[in-house]
């Protein structure tokens, strides 16, 4: 993938690789994309405007969007998946909208409003971030060992007004599936979106360290 200004200059460009079992190069493409995207310059504190779920339709909207179905972010090696609901949900449309409590999720999934930024979040996350945090040697950051369990974090505006919101999505893996699943997806406070981004800081530190190979 390149960038190029009006006159051909090369502005920016980068490569990505992926095994397929077909010629059809469709095959991982989408994933092949996402990879290439987060090389592109990082611009900090960007809040992604989506939609807000109607409380009334928060497991409807779970079932539609999550159940059943793979996630892959550029900044992890494996699936993502939300945990499953077996039973379609129904909706019986209440006498009083404000009467009626949000619908149960499964369990670790919190504020079903924020559901698309949760969703988002998995699917574009660029770089993710080991639990617990510190038990990470600088010696073998990529050791799999360290990557059983690990948080994403980014920042939304979410439904018609835009309300500003900290979301923090936390995937622990499955062997049986070889996949990661979601464990905890809630919006955060200002306390705990602030410690993940000490705790994102320090590990960039880390790689940093890890991946600078040469002298000065």
């Amino acid at each position: 993938m390149a960038v190029g200004d009006p006159s051909g200059k090369l502005l920016w460009e980068a490569n990505a690789r992926w095994s397929t079992p077909t010629p059809d190069i469709r095959t991982g493409l989408e994933d092949a994309i996402k990879l290439l995207a987060s090389h592109l310059p990082e611009i900090d504190n960007v809040e992604v405007d989506v939609p807000e779920v109607k409380r009334s339709h928060v497991a409807i909207a779970y079932w539609l969007e999550c159940n059943g179905k793979d996630f892959s972010a550029p900044g992890l090696p494996y699936t993502i998946r939300f945990k499953p609901k077996l039973q379609p949900p129904t909706f019986t449309k209440p006498k009083d909208p404000a009467d009626r409590e949000e619908p149960t999720l499964p369990t670790g999934v919190h504020d079903g409003r924020a559901l698309y930024a949760y969703i988002d979040l998995i699917e574009h996350a660029e770089i993710a971030l080991p639990m617990p945090v510190g038990t990470v040697s600088e010696a073998s950051p990529l050791d799999p060992n360290y990557w059983t369990r690990v948080r994403l974090g980014g920042r939304y505006r979410i439904g018609p007004q835009a309300e500003p919101v900290r979301i923090l999505v936390t995937l622990t893996g499955n062997k049986l599936t070889g996949s990661y699943e979601v464990t905890n997806a809630h919006i955060a406070t200002g306390v705990e979106y602030e410690q993940y981004l000490k705790d994102l800081a320090g590990w960039r530190l880390t790689l940093s360290k890890y991946y600078d190979v040469t002298m000065h």
